[in-house]
């Protein structure tokens, strides 16, 4: 974005006629002498840097006011094949959503405001070369969200194969060290060249890869749903990434980085970062595939066994005895939710209900977790193993969300 270009769009956003009690703004700034855009509510702040590609430099909640981005912005580094955005479908076009102090100079971003209002905000960052790649940011009233849109379209005049890798994931309160825990609902592991383990779970997952001595690592997952976290069991914060698990395709996989810092794997200016790989499209001209992912925030987490935009659990213990045992549970949500019911469900292989227990009322948000008791004394079932399903209905009783609570097993004696 040319000088003259930005600073017209500062004095637009600055005019715009915001309410002194509005919940989402918009207004301009600067970031570490940088200009930039800030988008506001309540809970959370997104500071957007136009120069720099339009990416993320802050994502923070306001309270306790740490951001998760990992403040490293003064330090620039060199181009390389591994981090450089560059005209090229080697290995798919590579969007950092978030600044990390690469130097992204070889694909100039536009940004744009193109929606205001006090429940919810838009920015766009677009691009073209051989193809037009727009991503809008968005946050909601009462949430923490941070919804990502990307449309990418193929405007030359040839068909062509395009791949989507987004790079975002870094860590709760801007910080990552071994204490950390690194969750993704492991469907199978991608073995490659790169990543050799054989990962079976989600345990497996946390103590070969976080939990490790080796100053780096790398493994990709392909995944059986559509979120991925980071636990601070410091801080007890959750900052995680939700995608639609259907728009990552039969082909698409998480890859998860750790490193020493200034070493180029992923992100060289952070101990933790990870990309979520779309499955490869095949695009006639002028023909556009849409991408959707979010990022979100939450307090109170001692651990994180199932995420989405309408809730975040933590099931305390692995294996539950019934009878002998309780159904320990912690739960919140991305966003402001009240008057809810929360209940659980036995599974058998097939995943068929066989039980389920009383749902208990729940109101959850973002900035505290309640956590809530299930007796299994009067669970009756068939001896064996079985798995554990969340069950999330309104006050009405409508079911809102139902899913599976991976890595976690019920025993019946």
């Amino acid at each position: 974005m040319n000088r003259a270009g930005l600073q017209w769009l500062m004095v637009a956003v600055l005019c715009l006629p915001w309410s002194a009690v509005a919940s989402c703004r918009v207004y301009a700034s600067t970031w570490e002498r940088q200009p930039s855009l800030v988008m506001e509510n309540d809970l959370i702040r997104v500071t957007v840097l136009p120069d720099s590609n339009g990416s993320i430099a802050e994502y923070c909640l306001k309270q306790p006011g740490f951001n998760v981005i990992t403040p490293i912005r003064n330090a620039r580094f060199a181009l390389t094949k591994d981090v450089a955005i560059v005209d090229s479908n080697y290995g798919g076009y590579k969007d950092w959503c978030l600044e990390t102090g690469v130097l992204k100079a070889e694909r100039a971003y536009v940004c744009r405001v193109v929606a205001e209002s006090p429940e919810h905000v838009s920015i766009v960052a677009s691009s073209i070369s051989s193809v037009q790649l727009e991503r809008s940011m968005t946050i909601h009233e009462g949430s923490t969200l941070v919804d990502i849109r990307v449309v990418v379209r193929n405007v030359s005049a040839e068909p062509m194969t395009y791949s989507y890798w987004a790079h975002t994931l870094i860590a709760p309160a801007g910080r990552i060290d071994n204490r950390e825990v690194f969750c993704v609902p492991v469907g199978a592991h991608r073995v490659s060249t790169r990543n050799k383990a054989n990962l079976d779970s989600l345990e497996d997952a946390v103590a070969a890869v976080t939990n490790t001595a080796a100053p780096s690592a790398s493994v990709s997952f392909l995944p059986k749903q559509g979120w991925k976290a980071v636990v601070s069991t410091s801080a007890q914060a959750v900052y995680g990434e939700l995608i639609p698990i259907a728009q990552i395709g039969d082909d698409g996989y998480f890859d998860f980085w750790k490193g020493q810092e200034h070493m180029e794997l992923g992100n060289p200016t952070s101990l933790l970062t990870s990309e979520s790989v779309y499955s490869a499209r095949a695009l006639a001209p002028d023909e556009a595939a849409t991408f959707n992912l979010a990022m979100f925030q939450a307090l109170g987490f001692s651990g994180i066994s199932y995420a989405s935009s309408n809730l975040c659990l933590h099931v305390r213990d692995k294996t539950i005895h019934v009878k002998t045992d309780t159904l320990v549970v912690e739960a919140g949500a991305p966003a402001i939710r009240s008057g809810l019911n929360l209940g659980f469900a036995l599974t058998d292989d097939a995943g068929e209900v066989v039980a389920v227990w009383g749902a208990q009322r729940v109101d959850l948000g973002p900035m505290r977790t309640v956590t809530l008791t299930f007796r299994t004394d009067g669970l009756r079932a068939p001896p064996g193993t079985y798995g554990l399903r969340c069950i999330l209905r309104d006050g009405a009783g409508n079911e809102i969300e139902t899913a599976s609570v991976l890595g976690v097993r019920v025993i019946i004696d």
